[in-house]
């Protein structure tokens, strides 16, 4: 379902022609090429956005944290027309009982 932290900005489509992000035969390969060009064309700054900062704030400053980058995902995913949704709050933990 839609959300106001993963909705369509003016800064999208901007984003997803820098990116050479379009529809092809095989979304998978075109969701890992998307991770990796995200991964490289913003930093991770801790702290630099709040729990509710907008997307557009991130793409603005070209930096943001898992969240941020999730939400911006997502967005690009969804406008190609290939479900997603975002989860938060899982954990590993490699204790054994």
């Amino acid at each position: 379902m839609p959300s106001r932290f993963a909705s369509p900005t003016e800064s999208l489509p901007q984003l997803a022609q820098e990116l050479d992000i379009c529809r092809r035969d095989d979304p998978l390969s075109l969701l890992r090429e998307l991770t990796e060009r995200l991964r490289n064309a913003f930093e991770y700054a801790p702290q630099s956005t709040e729990v509710d900062s907008p997307i557009e704030h991130a793409l603005k400053e070209r930096r943001g944290v898992c969240q941020d980058f999730a939400h911006i995902m997502t967005t690009m995913v969804r406008g190609l027309r290939i479900p997603c949704r975002y989860v938060s709050g899982y954990l590993f933990s490699s204790r054994r009982r």
